[in-house]
């Protein structure tokens, strides 16, 4: 995704101005949302997992990414296409050529 244009996200409390995110935007309409400002040094965890009631689900380990803000920060791009999806060291996504399913963390949010 080509850099075209950079947005910083803040918010003001109390009289101190704190970075929150970038939006970076690409010449195609496509977009990238990064959290360059997290300090915390905790991990995280990033889940796909279909939403088949309101009730609550039980999501199972094997299907969750460990990742570790702030070193292995994770970004979200979304793309004019309709391609969706988390990318970052650790985490795989992306389309698989021979099936033309997603790989990952990842998902298509229109038929194309």
């Amino acid at each position: 995704m080509a850099k075209k244009d950079t947005f910083r996200i803040c918010l003001q409390e109390e009289g101190v101005v704190y970075k929150v995110t970038s939006i970076y935007l690409s010449n195609d309409g496509s977009f990238k949302i990064d959290v360059p400002y997290c300090n915390i040094k905790q991990d995280g965890l990033i889940v796909k997992v279909p939403i088949t009631s309101a009730d609550e689900e039980k999501i199972p380990y094997d299907k969750m990414i460990k990742v570790v803000l702030n070193s292995n920060r994770p970004q979200l791009s979304i793309h004019a296409s309709g391609f969706v999806h988390f990318s970052g060291p650790g985490i795989t996504s992306g389309i698989d050529p021979e099936t033309g399913k997603s790989k990952g963390m990842d998902l298509r949010s229109l038929n194309r």
